[in-house]
């Protein structure tokens, strides 16, 4: 443990002529597989949900004694899992999609053998409790959930109570808590996750392809289809150019999907192909390094594409810049019916799973190479520029002052959120774009004006941060409304900026953005204290105006620690005496 907390300690980074305060930056020359500790039970055909502290929720699965009721969450910072309290009913085969809000909803799935369920149930991430919800229209098994622009969730197919292929589909509203038929599917579809025949695209609409041919068992299906939200129908489009089941799909940078494996025939290596949205049609891409059914694909912050699984250990990647597959390392455990969930700094939780009977509590990480090109770093300061103070084992530190049970204040006040991108490509970057997630509960202060303080941009050119000259354009700026809010920063052209020319090798540009706690004057549980907060940012930039040229990117996150400090009487939740473990004085 005390490595680990060494690893994220705050540490100065010397970037471009001047010292910043920054998490340790992990530089890796090729991709890797690491062990990380194991989940408190062994499952398979499990959900991983990422929160949006950055943490991840595990729910449901079988082991070896049945069905299980029981969750778990592991925390990307430590490296540790704790047990969380269990659904009100046991389950696998289901879904699970993170809501708006930041809750998790998970619906349907078996709960006994050769039974299925239509229930529903919330998990709330502030106080760490499942409550049920409405049920489906229809109990369904190996089904995907899909959360739609307007915040509504979309339950695509599956298997009903006597094993069917669906093509029922249905609706879940977050604000009616209640579930609404939706359009068919025009063929029954089932074995689904939303890493293999399920597909958001970038306009909003879902994509589902190829899958078992419910007349057929013996015969995979070429055909896709999809969904549009706005009218709630689905319509075919261009078919697949292998028949296939138990692929693997993501969606990728350009707005394309990859699909690969599953070939019927089975293929050694297995082929890929590619849909475009813009016309309908699919396009033969390269050869796998191996024959791959049943296992997950997991877009990367970088634009490559992690496959997992599933009979081998080894995993492989695709690259839409080179168009090619290459081999990624191993895990630890060969399995498949097991997840894999991206997390807030680009790396990938695997989990769980079986093999041959056998069934796995294993995790593991997948660290990506360093994608030399653009290096996002990460730091916070108080108003006043000073590093946050820490706490006993380095982290950087928020004090949460309650009185009874009302969050009162914080201190520091304010918190900036910096975001350093530099350049360490091979030629200068003419234009970037830059997204960055803000952590959970805190919001942009004051609210985001153009020209209003709480969001600038400077040229980092010199050895403080009070002195970098702002290039700040407030047309470059838009904020996401929601929690958490999201930043984007998209400089068309850096020769128009105060820079007045590329931003040239080894040189950087320094983000800050001014955040208050959004759960000042609400009631809070100080027991849910001290709480994880995690800041992260992607950023492309390109070697010409406009986003053209050639492409590099680079991913980094931060995070801070928020400890309750109770003054006065606690508001009737326990002496006074009993609190201390919960704050920093």
């Amino acid at each position: 443990m005390k490595g680990i907390i060494r690893i994220l300690a705050i540490i100065l980074l010397v970037v471009s002529g001047f010292i910043l305060f920054s998490p340790q930056t992990k530089a890796q020359s090729t991709d890797s597989w690491t062990s990380t500790a194991s989940m408190n039970s062994p499952r398979a055909d499990h959900t991983a949900t990422i929160l949006e502290d950055g943490r991840v929720l595990v729910a449901g699965g079988f082991d070896a004694q049945g069905f299980l009721s029981s969750a778990e969450i592991y925390d990307a910072h430590l490296g540790s899992w704790n047990l969380t309290a269990s659904m009100a009913s046991p389950r696998a085969y289901h879904a699970a999609v993170r809501l708006p809000d930041g809750r998790v909803l998970v619906a349907g799935g078996a709960n006994k053998i050769a039974g299925k369920t239509s229930s529903s149930e919330i998990y709330n991430p502030s106080t760490a409790l499942w409550t049920l919800t409405g049920s489906m229209n229809v109990a369904r098994t190996s089904f995907a959930l899909v959360q739609l622009d307007d915040g509504r969730v979309l339950a695509v197919g599956g298997f009903d109570t006597q094993g069917r292929f669906l093509t029922s589909c249905e609706v879940y509203d977050p604000t009616a808590d209640s579930w609404t038929l939706t359009g068919s599917l025009h063929t029954g579809r089932a074995a689904l996750n939303i890493q293999s025949q399920i597909v958001k695209l970038t306009d909003g609409w879902v994509l589902i392809e190829g899958g078992l041919n419910p007349t057929n068992l013996v015969s995979d299906l070429t055909s896709a289809e999809i969904y549009h939200p706005q009218t709630e129908i689905w319509s075919f489009t261009g078919s697949l150019n292998i028949p296939r089941a138990d692929q693997s799909a993501a969606l990728l940078r350009s707005g394309k999907v990859i699909v690969a494996g599953g070939d019927s025939p089975p293929r050694s290596p297995s082929t890929s192909e590619i849909f475009d949205p813009s016309t309908g049609g699919w396009t033969m891409a390269t050869l796998m390094t191996e024959f791959r059914s049943a296992d997950t694909a997991t877009a990367l912050l970088d634009g490559r594409v992690l496959v997992v699984g599933p009979a081998g250990s080894s995993t492989e990647i695709y690259d839409e810049k080179t168009g090619t597959w290459a081999s990624s390392g191993s895990r630890s455990i060969a399995t498949e019916e097991h997840t894999a969930t991206l997390l807030q700094d680009g790396r990938v939780l695997a989990t769980g799973g079986g093999f041959n009977g056998v069934l796995y509590s294993q995790a593991d990480l997948f660290t990506p190479e360093t994608r030399m090109g653009v290096q996002v770093t990460t730091f916070f300061t108080d108003p006043s520029l000073n590093p946050l103070p820490s706490d006993s084992e380095g982290n950087p530190a928020v004090k949460v002052t309650f009185a009874r049970g009302i969050v009162r204040s914080t201190s520091p006040g304010q918190v900036l959120a910096w975001f350093n991108v530099t350049n360490t490509s091979a030629s200068s970057l003419q234009s970037l774009k830059l997204n960055e997630t803000l952590p959970f509960d805190w919001e942009v202060s004051p609210p985001w004006v153009p020209g209003v303080g709480a969001i600038h941009v400077y040229y980092a050119n010199t050895s403080s941060l009070a002195t970098n000259p702002e290039i700040t354009q407030p047309s470059t700026i838009t904020i996401s409304t929601g929690n958490p809010e999201t930043v984007t920063l998209a400089i068309p052209n850096f020769n128009s900026t105060a820079i007045g020319h590329s931003l040239l090798l080894g040189k950087s540009i320094l983000l800050s953005v001014k955040l208050a706690y959004g759960l000042v004057m609400t009631s809070q549980s100080f027991a849910s204290y001290p709480r994880n907060y995690e800041d992260s940012a992607s950023a492309s930039a390109w070697s010409l105006p406009f986003y053209t040229g050639t492409e590099s990117s680079g991913a980094g996150s931060a995070f801070f620690v928020a400890y309750a400090r109770v003054v006065g009487d606690p508001g009737g939740e326990s002496p006074l005496m009993t609190v201390s473990k919960y704050a920093i004085t």
